[in-house]
């Protein structure tokens, strides 16, 4: 029998998007995805998700007291990030590292190997390795802010996680941060923990914040920051030297330089044969302390040393942050500190008035 029955429901309307617009749109959410859940900072806490996530899973476990195994600790962080245990592990050895050019202050601390800067990837198996919450974490707050922060259910919704710490100073301007994510790159270096509190008491006295440098901690070779053409910060960090006596040690490095690639610098200095350099001794340990022969005659002029060890490294800085309103931005050191605040201001409040609540109850009863 035929059927005669007519469908009156309308037909399922397809987007009308172009191959081209289709790729772009996906590539424009990906994109947008890696810099919130991966790859960017937040302006607040400094914290990439990954790493807000250890400390959250540390906080709640023996680790925010105690050493404990740093594969441990991944698995715990495991409940919360989605990105499986090697990326965990990574970031958990890396915010254990202290050296310059990794952390001015760590957020946590290790026992065992964790790279120096002579080689920062001479990390041992989180087998072997153990982690605590630093006491600077504790001390700056992070914690302090959890019953006056909002949250959000971890990826399973099986339990919940913070959308941000807050802590006293913005952490995101103390240790050196990098990432990449598809079309954005953050590259945020180290400034002095010191120098970021004083602009922030200047700001909330005067309304206007000090201009900070980028500093990491036991660096003493040469570093600038210089403004390019198209209006981009360039830092540029080289090599320190220290005399002692008659002898000249090298002592430092431009960053991203491990004791590999200075020997193999050295090699070919010393190969051209047309600077005063002779040969080497290599004393390092931890630390760089190679000591450089010169060729008879008058020890060389630091003008000398400097146009032969004139290598550079060079990084554009990029202060892309995910603000507290969820957008990405870019701003500068000071702006930073201006947001910083002032966000701070109404966390305070929101804590306040949840204490004098608290003490309201208490009076009432």
């Amino acid at each position: 029998m035929k059927n005669t029955q007519t469908n009156n429901q309308p037909k399922e309307q397809l987007p009308h998007n172009t191959f081209q617009d289709q790729v772009n749109d996906d590539q424009r959410k990906y994109s947008r995805y890696v810099c919130d859940s991966r790859a960017i900072p937040h302006e607040i806490d400094g914290l990439k998700p990954v790493q807000r996530r250890i400390l959250w899973a540390m906080w709640n476990s023996d680790a925010r007291n105690r050493h404990t195994k740093t594969v441990k600790v991944a698995g715990l962080a495991m409940g919360y990030h989605p990105h499986g245990d090697k990326s965990i592990q990574d970031a958990l050895s890396a915010m254990a590292q202290d050296f310059t050019f990794a952390n001015n202050i760590p957020l946590v601390h290790g026992e065992g190997t964790f790279g120096d800067v002579l080689d920062p990837s001479a990390i041992a198996s989180p087998r072997y390795t153990e982690v605590k919450l630093s006491d600077f974490a504790k001390d700056v707050g992070l914690f302090e802010s959890l019953p006056d922060i909002d949250y959000v259910s971890n990826y399973d919704e099986t339990d919940k996680e913070p959308i941000h710490f807050v802590g006293k100073v913005p952490l995101v301007l103390l240790n050196n941060i990098q990432g990449i994510a598809t079309g954005f790159r953050c590259f945020i270096p180290g400034h002095n923990l010191g120098d970021i509190i004083d602009s922030q008491i200047s700001y909330l006295k005067t309304k206007k914040p000090k201009n900070i440098k980028p500093w990491y901690k036991d660096f003493h070779g040469y570093i600038s920051l210089d403004t390019s053409e198209s209006g981009a910060e360039i830092l540029s960090t080289g090599f320190g030297f220290m005399w002692e006596g008659d002898t000249l040690f090298l002592t430092d490095s431009p960053q991203n330089w491990n004791r590999e690639k200075v020997i193999n610098y050295l090699d070919e200095l010393i190969d051209k044969k047309d600077n005063w350099l002779r040969e080497y001794v290599d004393h390092s340990s931890e630390r760089f302390r190679v000591e450089l022969v010169y060729k008879r005659g008058e020890p060389p002029t630091d003008e000398q040393i400097h146009e032969l060890f004139n290598k550079v490294n060079t990084e554009v800085l990029a202060y892309n942050i995910i603000t507290y309103e969820g957008k990405l931005k870019n701003y500068g050191p000071t702006e930073i500190i201006v947001r910083f605040c002032e966000f701070r201001k109404r966390h305070l409040i929101r804590r306040f008035t949840r204490l004098a609540g608290l003490e309201k109850e208490k009076i009432d009863r």
